[in-house]
């Protein structure tokens, strides 16, 4: 969507409401600006977004992450994406007798919601290369060996291995 900004910022689409609210109406009008207007990638450019976008996760694993597993009393946690939904709720609930009345009725109503809507929950896609824009999914089945080649150099980062070994091992015990 950043390729195509312009386009949708012509139309009202602010990429803030895109990349910060994730509104789905504002989202579904963007996807479909940006597939009657799409323009390929070019594998190069491609390239070069994912070695900057594999040092960002990279950094990120090393600001947030690893100091999580290398020091449990900061009291980060880090949570699977599946467990998003219930670590969500869990916390919610916890805090809700500490809350303004006006807060307990939106920790209410986001559990009432949440609940039964798999809209709502974080659950990993079943195709990856599978997005919401028919453009966007092309170029990304075209380009795949360049988005495992990313995944391969962010796994095999000592970052990611340290995250790995230290943080998900309880949940692979069934914790």
């Amino acid at each position: 969507m950043q390729q195509h900004h312009e386009l949708l910022e012509a139309h009202g689409i602010s990429m803030k409401k895109v990349n910060l609210l994730h509104e789905s109406e504002v989202t579904r009008m963007a996807l479909r600006l940006m597939d009657g207007a799409y323009k390929p990638i070019a594998s190069d450019a491609l390239r070069t977004w994912l070695e900057q976008k594999s040092r960002y996760i990279e950094g990120f694993l090393r600001r947030w992450a690893y100091p999580a597993v290398e020091n449990p009393d900061l009291g980060w946690h880090l949570v699977h994406y599946e467990g998003i939904s219930a670590y969500l709720t869990e916390l919610v609930t916890s805090l809700r007798e500490r809350l303004s009345p006006e807060a307990q009725f939106n920790v209410d109503r986001f559990l009432q919601q949440s609940q039964g809507h798999v809209q709502l929950r974080f659950s990993p896609r079943s195709d990856p290369c599978q997005l919401k824009s028919h453009k966007v999914t092309e170029d990304v089945r075209q380009h795949a060996a360049l988005f495992q080649e990313a995944a391969q150099v962010i796994t095999a980062s000592s970052e990611y291995q340290a995250v790995l070994a230290g943080a998900l091992a309880p949940f692979d015990e069934g914790c």
